[in-house]
C-alpha cells in the first residue's frame, strides 16, 4: 500500500495529512524566508558583479586607447555610445556563468539548513500523538520531513505490514537511504532526496538525518506497539470467547446427550433386571462402555484447558515426557533443565509447555532434522527457553502457518519475546525470553523430586 502526494510546495487536502498541516506550514514559511533571502542576495551579488566587470572593461578600454578615448572634443566625459553599449553587453555575457556559480554557493550557504532543525524531533512526537491510524502517521511523517528538510522527495517503507508513503517525485539519483529501527528491531527504510541546485545535490547533515531516522523509528515503533497491543487484546478476547463456545459445545453436544442416554439406560436396566436379566445385563455393559467414553471425553476437554502432566509430574517432568515422546529412529531429542526449578506462574508453565510442543511438532513435520534440543535456563531476571534443530532451517519470511505466530503470541501475552535465528552449522533456533516474576507461582521444585 503506497500513498503518494504532490511535492511539499503544493500541500495535499487529504484528511490523512491533517495532523501534519501545522508542522508543514511552519516548514513552508521557513522555506519561503530562505528562498526570499537567497534570491535577494543573488540579485545583489549579480548586480555587483555586472558593475565590477563593466568597470573593469571601461578601465581596460581607457588603458588601451588612452585617456580621453571618446571624441576629439577633449571632454573626458563624452563617450562613444557604441563603445558604451558594447562594454555593457560584454559585462552582461559574464553574468550567466557567474549567476550559476553564485546560485550554487548561496544555496549551499543559505538553503542547506532548516529553522531550528532539532525542533523537528518535538514535531515528530506531536505528529505521533495526533495521527489516528498508522497510515495517517506515516503520511504525516513524510509530509513533515519533506517540509522541514526542504526535500523534494521523501519516502517511508514499512517492512512488516507493507505500508509505504512517499511525497514528491522520485529522483533519478542522489537518494539517501536510512534504516528505521528501534531496539534492534528493523521497522523499515527512510528515503530522502536532497535538492539539486546547479546540477549538484545539496549537502545534508548526516548526524541530523541519523537522529531523525532514530526518532522516526521510535515513533513508528510506538505506534506499531500500540496497534499490536490492541490487536493482541482483540485476539485474546476472541480466543476466550471461542474457547467458551467450544467448551459449551463439548458439554452440551457431547456430554449432555451422553448423560441423558446413560440415565435412560439405567432406568431401563432397573425396570427389566427381574423380568429380563440378560437384557438388563446387556444394557449395563453398554452403560459401562459409554461411561468410559465419557471419561475419555472429559480428559480431552481438561487436557485442552491445561496439560494434566503439569499437575501430575510438574513442569520438568512434563517437558521430559513431551520431548521423549517426539523421539523417533530418525529424530533424536534431548532436553537440558536447571538443577532447581525457579518459581513460575501457572500461565508461564502452560506457555513453556505449549511452545515446546508446537516447536517440536514443526521440527518433526517440516525441518527434516536428525536432532532437536530443548534448553531451559534461568538467567536472572529472565527465563530463556530455546528449541534448536539441525534441519533445513526456517526461511527469511517464515509462514505464520508453521505455528510461529501462535508461539510468539504466547510469549508476548506474558511479557516475553520470541525470536527465530539460524543455528550453527545448520538448522534453526526458536528462543523465547520471559521475565521471572515470583508474584504468582507455585514455589520451587527440585529435579530430585521427580
Amino acid at each position: 500500500m503506497t500513498e503518494k502526494r504532490p511535492p511539499p510546495q503544493h500541500p495535499g487536502t487529504s484528511a490523512a495529512c491533517a495532523p501534519a498541516d501545522g508542522p508543514a506550514l511552519h516548514g513552508r514559511r521557513g522555506r519561503i524566508v530562505r528562498r526570499v533571502g537567497s534570491v535577494t542576495l543573488l540579485l545583489l551579488l549579480i548586480a555587483f558583479w555586472w558593475f565590477f566587470v563593466y568597470t573593469f572593461l571601461v578601465a581596460g578600454w581607457w588603458l588601451l586607447r588612452g585617456y580621453p578615448f571618446a571624441d576629439e572634443s577633449q571632454n573626458p566625459f563624452v563617450w562613444n555610445g557604441l563603445v558604451d553599449w558594447v562594454l555593457m553587453g560584454l559585462a552582461l555575457l559574464s553574468v550567466w556563468p557567474a549567476h550559476r556559480w553564485l546560485r550554487t554557493r548561496i544555496a549551499h550557504f543559505i538553503e542547506d539548513s532548516t529553522d531550528d532543525p532539532y525542533a523537528i524531533i518535538s514535531q515528530l512526537s506531536e505528529q505521533v500523538d495526533n495521527a489516528p491510524t498508522t497510515e495517517a502517521q506515516i503520511w504525516g511523517l513524510v509530509q513533515l520531513l519533506a517540509a522541514t528538510l526542504n526535500a523534494p522527495y521523501v519516502r517511508i517503507e514499512m517492512e512488516e505490514d507493507g505500508l509505504s508513503a512517499e511525497y514528491g517525485d522520485p529522483p533519478a539519483k542522489a537518494l539517501i537511504t536510512l534504516p528505521l529501527q528501534y531496539n534492534q528491531r528493523s521497522l523499515g527504510k527512510l528515503h530522502i532526496a536532497p535538492r539539486i541546485v546547479g546540477g549538484a545535490p545539496l549537502h545534508m547533515d548526516e548526524h541530523l538525518l541519523t537522529d531523525l531516522a532514530r526518532q522516526v523509528g521510535l515513533a513508528l515503533y510506538s505506534t506499531q506497539l500500540s496497534t499490536e497491543l490492541q490487536e493482541s487484546r482483540r485476539r485474546i478476547v476472541t480466543a476466550r470467547e471461542e474457547g467458551r463456545r467450544q467448551l459449551r459445545r463439548d458439554l452440551h453436544d457431547g456430554l449432555g446427550p451422553s448423560l441423558a442416554t446413560l440415565t435412560m439406560q439405567a432406568d431401563t436396566a432397573r425396570e427389566t433386571v427381574y423380568e429380563n436379566p440378560a437384557f438388563a445385563e446387556e444394557l449395563l455393559a453398554e452403560f459401562v462402555d459409554q461411561t468410559q467414553a465419557m471419561v475419555t471425553e472429559v480428559r480431552r476437554i481438561v487436557h485442552g484447558l491445561r496439560p494434566p502432566a503439569l499437575d501430575d509430574v510438574g513442569l520438568y517432568g512434563a517437558l521430559e515426557l513431551l520431548v521423549n515422546g517426539f523421539a523417533t529412529p530418525a529424530l533424536q531429542t534431548a532436553i537440558r533443565l536447571p538443577e532447581t526449578q525457579p518459581a513460575l506462574s501457572a500461565a508461564l508453565e502452560v506457555a513453556i509447555y505449549r511452545i515446546v510442543q508446537e516447536a517440536l511438532t514443526n521440527i518433526s513435520k517440516h525441518a527434516h532434522a536428525r536432532t532437536a534440543t530443548v534448553v531451559l535456563e534461568a538467567d536472572d531476571p529472565q527465563l530463556v527457553l530455546s528449541i534448536c534443530d539441525d534441519g533445513v532451517g526456517i526461511p527469511a519470511q517464515p509462514d505464520l502457518g508453521l505455528g510461529l505466530h501462535s508461539m510468539r503470541e504466547r510469549a508476548e501475552e506474558l511479557g516475553g519475546v520470541l525470536t527465530v535465528r539460524s543455528n550453527t552449522p545448520k538448522g534453526s533456533c526458536i528462543i523465547a525470553r520471559f521475565p521471572l516474576d515470583t508474584g504468582d507461582s507455585h514455589g520451587t521444585d527440585s529435579r530430585s523430586d521427580l
